[in-house]
């Protein structure tokens, strides 16, 4: 992906880190392999903006955006050769439009199993559950999933957020990710172990937090929570590198990112059996 440097990042859309067309010069690009693919994105503070899309350098096609404000929607191209192409995206009038990123497809637009990052470093539930007109909840609708993976509850630990207002943000976090998806999906919430990174005094055990998630769930139809707590080893102590499976006590190394993912399918996978 490349993009035009006066791109900004905005807290909205999927990964809460959309990238903003805000000026009619404004351009972002991507790379990919396939015959057909969807751009997602919408509008942010302003309504009536346009913006255009071209495949290989062809001509402009005009992006139909919705009229009114903080929407989202998606364009989709198809017809493709098979094999690589580049598609842009650039800003028309007057701009504010948010573009989260691209589905390609090679032949299999409706068929196999696709993978929506929504991660956003340092994030905490408050980032998302505050405003249900979010334009990451909007986009549910256009992707329709068929299931949700959700992990909280680290940052909110170091940053003392009161478990109570956590357990409510997530609870509705969840409820408005669902809200327009047709067929509702099974959610899993996951749950790591207590982490053993030193910093500042905890204003809350580890164990409020767990429980607020297992309480999310609770309030949540078609879910469960994938506990890790009895599965993985404790965070080492800062300074152990290369050590176990965490570099710093929270954070994965790359054998502890692939135990996860291994762990988190298993159960997913024997819970649906």
């Amino acid at each position: 992906m490349t993009y035009s440097g006066n791109l900004i990042a905005v807290g909205s859309g999927l990964a809460s880190r959309s990238l903003a067309l805000t000026t009619t010069s404004d351009w972002i690009q991507f790379t990919f392999t396939g015959d057909s693919v969807d751009v997602f994105g919408g509008t942010l503070a302003t309504a009536s903006t346009t913006a255009t899309v071209s495949v290989d350098g062809g001509a402009a096609q005009a992006w139909n955006l919705p009229t009114s404000a903080r929407k989202a929607t998606k364009f989709s191209v198809t017809g493709l050769t098979a094999g690589s192409h580049t598609i842009r995206i650039t800003g028309g009038s007057v701009g504010n439009v948010a573009i989260d990123g691209i589905m390609p497809y090679n032949g299999d637009r409706t068929k196999g199993i696709r993978i929506w990052d929504g991660g956003k470093g340092s994030a905490k539930i408050g980032d998302y559950g505050t405003d249900s007109t979010s334009l990451i909840f909007q986009s549910m609708g256009l992707i329709q999933p068929r299931m949700l993976t959700i992990e909280f509850g680290f940052n909110e630990y170091f940053g003392n957020v009161d478990p109570a207002l956590f357990q409510t943000q997530l609870t509705n976090s969840v409820s408005w990710m669902i809200a327009p998806v047709t067929v509702k999906p099974t959610v899993q919430f996951i749950v790591f172990p207590e982490p053993s990174i030193t910093g500042a005094a905890r204003a809350y055990p580890y164990q409020a937090y767990v429980d607020a998630v297992y309480a999310a769930a609770a309030a949540t139809p078609n879910s469960f929570v994938t506990d890790l707590r009895s599965a993985l080893e404790p965070g080492l102590a800062a300074g152990s590198a290369g050590l176990g499976m965490y570099f710093d006590g929270v954070h994965f190394n790359a054998y502890g990112q692939a135990a996860v993912a291994d762990l988190i399918l298993e159960d997913a996978l024997a819970r649906m059996a």
